[in-house]
């Protein structure tokens, strides 16, 4: 039985590898800190992860389903920009399959994850504010309702 995956890498690894040697099962990359404006090399496994970031608790399935799920769709897509490099056509299927692995870059990462968790940390407050506001005219509207019926 394979072992549950806990290194969660929100930007895929074949991706990374691009940056660095190819050919090289683990190759070094050179990464830069925007925000320090410093720069550090290390390997493709140790950027961009986060341990058991796409782990879920949900009866019936693994802690690792939604990794292991994205495992399948990256290599799919890493065959896809391979092809498309040897073809030079971005088109179709593979055209698709880029086009998803963008979206999944841009939405799956960190940063918007907690621009989400704010997001709804703010509609929740906000609709609790409104819901609190309005529970007494609420029930006085039932109540009248209810002494019609």
């Amino acid at each position: 039985m394979k072992n549950e995956a806990r290194k969660h890498h929100y930007i895929s690894q074949f991706y990374l590898k691009g940056f660095g040697k190819s050919g090289l099962k683990n190759p070094q990359i050179t990464a830069i800190n925007l925000r320090d404006k410093k720069y550090f090399t290390t390997t493709s496994n140790n950027l961009a992860s986060i341990r058991d970031f796409n782990r879920i608790s949900v009866p019936n399935l693994k802690a690792d389903a939604i990794e292991s799920a994205l495992s399948d769709f990256e290599y799919k897509a890493a065959e896809a920009i391979r092809e498309i490099h040897r073809t030079k056509k971005f088109e179709g299927e593979n055209r698709i399959l880029v086009l998803q692995l963008i979206a999944m870059f841009h939405s799956r990462n960190p940063a918007q994850r907690e621009n989400t968790r704010d997001f709804m940390s703010r509609v929740f407050k906000t609709s609790s504010s409104i819901l609190q506001r309005h529970d007494a005219e609420f029930r006085n509207k039932t109540e009248e309702l209810a002494s019609t019926l």
